[in-house]
């Protein structure tokens, strides 16, 4: 089994509450390690950070309540996800950016860099980008309105294509169609993989505000099917962990409402 590690950006460890760390940034409590072993993954305190990554060291006292919250929200992924996420790198740090832009999270290859005072839904968010490798995927694709195309991200490694910006503008000049009940956030129209994540991390964060809206909106329905699909395997989360976040009715493939005549497949 690969171990994973978790780099901390800091200067010093010690007292961290229910996983407490002292004796500074070499000596690990021993209920810190028990934790830390039952993901799979061992602590180190060098920070690396990836091209385009940028984050400051922070002082011990600050990233008390911050490593407990990040040690809740693995638990409620469970071991098994975790482990098969491919995750490798754990940093927290404070000021965190991506070429620039201030982050409160952001995954690169197996690194997960956390910013302080990140949420759990951040974890949640940023653990799915890990876990997922799809690209273009059709079927998540069909999801979506057949009129609509993702508006891209401001980020100098992800651009949006000439013909790709000449389509969307085509689009928006032609059709006055509002999109946004159809995504969980408005950040989650931006990309692909961004609206994976973010309807991931909004399942598990605010699994009753997503439902009501799942059952009143195809798309949203559609895509939150395609992430049990997706999970519910036993050596995932599992099909249990999502009847007890929505309910029997979330394991029904039909949307329970009326599909408006505009959507259909691509």
């Amino acid at each position: 089994m690969q171990k994973i590690k978790i780099l901390f950006a800091l200067a010093a460890l010690c007292g961290v509450c229910a996983f407490q760390l002292c004796g500074g940034d070499k000596e690990l409590d021993k209920s810190y390690r028990k934790a830390a072993k039952h993901y799979g993954f061992t602590i180190k305190t060098e920070p690396k950070f990836h091209r385009g990554v940028k984050g400051s060291i922070l002082p011990v006292a600050s990233v008390e309540q911050d490593l407990n919250r990040f040690f809740e929200a693995l638990g409620e992924l469970g071991e098994s996800f975790v482990k098969k996420s491919g995750l490798s790198r754990v940093i927290i740090c404070s000021n965190l950016t991506l070429h620039g832009m201030p982050c409160a999270g952001v995954a690169s290859g197996n690194t997960m860099y956390l910013s302080k005072g990140f949420s759990k839904r951040t974890v949640y968010h940023e653990m799915f980008h890990i876990f997922d490798k799809h690209s273009d995927d059709k079927d998540w694709q069909r999801c979506n309105h057949k009129r609509f195309i993702y508006r891209g991200i401001d980020f100098q490694d992800k651009p949006l294509s000439k013909n790709k910006k000449k389509k969307l503008e085509k689009n928006r000049l032609k059709y006055n169609i509002d999109f946004s009940g159809d995504f969980i956030t408005d950040y989650a129209q931006s990309d692909e993989k961004e609206d994976r994540a973010e309807t991931f991390a909004y399942m598990i964060a605010h699994s009753k505000m997503f439902w009501q809206r799942a059952i009143k909106n195809r798309a949203l329905w559609m895509k939150m099917r395609y992430i049990i699909e997706m999970t519910s395997r036993n050596s995932l989360l599992g099909k249990d962990y999502w009847v007890k976040k929505f309910g029997p009715a979330a394991m029904n493939k039909k949307f329970p409402g009326t599909v408006p005549d505009s959507y259909s497949q691509k």
